[in-house]
């Protein structure tokens, strides 16, 4: 009864696009303007604190509890745990992953109240890109300097972790593209091409690779509702991509793939600093399998390691295991689980696989990368749980498209016939 007396104020606070878009701005913060404006930088930390602590009270006031949610206290409040017993870098942790829970929920939240806003506000975000593209094109060896990486930082940070936020704002942008014009429209050509320029021109071969995977997928089946091939699935990328794990990682066969590795990427075929660190951080590992050693500084790990410039293990699936050891690396593969779960059943939609090309792309960049600091990629899988309901609205708000029509039938027919046999 309460929920529904406020439920007016909820529609205006949800139909509010405005509002999502200052969320949005807070919640991700610019790498340039945390290390090079202080003050702006404390500005964007307290105000994303206290969105994060509006968007935890919307949520208990207006959005039932559902598993996905679940999974998102567990994961962040698992790290927390492990954190507290194992480094005690509390606070740290909470300061630099606030801003990714805070997006999670905010994710959450949207998606099962008003997908269309949550998807239009990111264009808003695009901005970001063309000055990011401009600083890169202007100053060839970068704008600022820090500790580690003294050149190639730009706008959106080191040339590496630029993908972290240019890979989810192009899919989002693709996805609101269709959503209102049924196709790519010129506004989003435009933004990929910017995209696949910063990549080129700033030289991070990882981002490139990563990212024409990702365009590859889209013109291959960007058909919108054709349904994807049984073989690509985020599950089979995960397992792929696990696979990959112990053949480089563990096994070291990355003889077999001198052709990716070295005319590809541009690596030395012995990987020699990242062997490095992987040996150590295995050995660290063995001593903390199940718990793992908490959220830790990347000046904490570079000391753990004897090595400022090694601040975090260089592997999505290792970094995991480090933090929170096996415990935690089972409640991630079961965050892939659902959003596998939810994205196979509508595998037809544009939608479903513009998440499903951004998972699987992120996924790969994690075999070189610990994907530290990328506050998209856990929203996005709380995208990929909730996809359906982008396809819902699509459908209630546009019926005349026949064939989106007929796929919400089919998805509406295919939960009638789990809860029964259930």
């Amino acid at each position: 009864m309460f929920r529904k007396s406020l439920s007016p104020i909820f529609d205006k606070i949800f139909g509010n696009k405005i509002l999502v878009v200052i969320l949005l701005m807070f919640l991700f913060q610019i790498p340039y303007l945390d290390r090079v404006y202080p003050s702006i930088h404390t500005i964007y930390m307290y105000g994303s604190l206290l969105l994060t602590i509006m968007l935890i009270i919307l949520q208990i006031m207006s959005t039932k509890i559902k598993k996905d949610l679940i999974w998102i206290f567990l994961f962040f409040g698992l790290i927390l745990y492990f954190t507290m017993k194992g480094s005690g870098q509390t606070y740290e942790y909470i300061r630099s992953n606030f801003a990714s829970f805070g997006m999670c929920l905010l994710f959450y939240i949207w998606m099962n109240n008003n997908p269309k806003v949550l998807v239009e506000s990111f264009s808003y975000l695009s901005i970001y890109i063309y000055i990011n593209l401009l600083t890169v094109m202007l100053f060839r060896r970068g704008i600022y300097s820090d500790f580690i990486y003294h050149n190639y930082n730009w706008f959106l940070g080191y040339k590496n972790i630029h993908i972290r936020s240019i890979l989810p704002i192009s899919a989002m942008c693709i996805i609101s593209s269709y959503y209102k014009h049924n196709m790519l429209d010129l506004q989003t050509k435009i933004l990929i091409a910017c995209s696949a320029l910063t990549f080129v021109f700033n030289g991070s071969s990882t981002s490139l690779v990563g990212y024409a995977v990702f365009l590859l997928l889209i013109v291959l089946f960007n058909k919108k509702n054709k349904k994807l091939p049984k073989i690509l699935s985020l599950r089979t990328g995960v397992i792929a991509v696990f696979i990959f794990f112990v053949l480089i990682v563990i096994l070291r066969m990355q003889e077999r793939f001198d052709f990716f590795i070295v005319d590809v990427l541009h690596k030395d075929l012995t990987l020699h600093n990242r062997t490095i660190i992987w040996d150590r951080t295995f050995e660290l590992v063995e001593k903390k399998l199940y718990t793992g050693y908490g959220y830790m500084s990347g000046t904490s790990y570079g000391e753990l390691m004897n090595n400022d410039y090694f601040a975090h293990p260089h592997n999505y699936l290792l970094y995991i295991i480090f933090t929170g050891g096996l415990l935690l690396f089972m409640v991630v593969m079961l965050g892939y689980y659902l959003a596998d779960k939810s994205l196979r059943k509508t595998n037809r939609s544009i939608y479903s696989k513009v998440t499903l090309f951004t998972l699987i792309s992120f996924f790969l960049m994690g075999l070189t990368e610990s994907l530290t600091g990328t506050v998209f990629i856990y929203p996005m899988l709380i995208l990929a749980m909730n996809v359906d309901k982008i396809i819902e609205q699509d459908v209630m708000s546009q019926p005349w498209r026949v064939a989106n029509l007929l796929l919400w039938l089919k998805m509406k027919a295919s939960r009638k016939r789990i809860s029964f046999t259930k």
